[in-house]
């Protein structure tokens, strides 16, 4: 029987993936919002380190912008601030 290993980036998009549908899931509240705002950062970060899998995770992102509006003011607000 052969062992089937799965590369690490693959492993990490999984997990992202995971995270997306569990917060979609949990509804929108302050804690949640949270969240979504850091999964999204490191969606963007293993998007840039891993751009074979942008496809996948701008779509994700994407989900995650339109089950929590005003997530993506909030994002950009932050952004001019920093």
């Amino acid at each position: 029987m052969k062992a089937i290993l799965k590369r690490p980036s693959t492993v990490e998009l999984g997990e992202l993936f995971k995270r997306k549908v569990a917060l979609l899931k949990r509804g929108v509240n302050i804690d949640t919002v949270r969240d979504a705002r850091q999964l999204l950062k490191e969606m963007e970060d293993f998007r840039t380190e891993y751009p074979e899998h942008a496809g996948s995770l701008m779509n994700w992102e994407v989900e995650l912008l339109d089950g929590f509006p005003g997530i993506e003011e909030q994002q950009r607000d932050r952004a001019l601030t920093v």
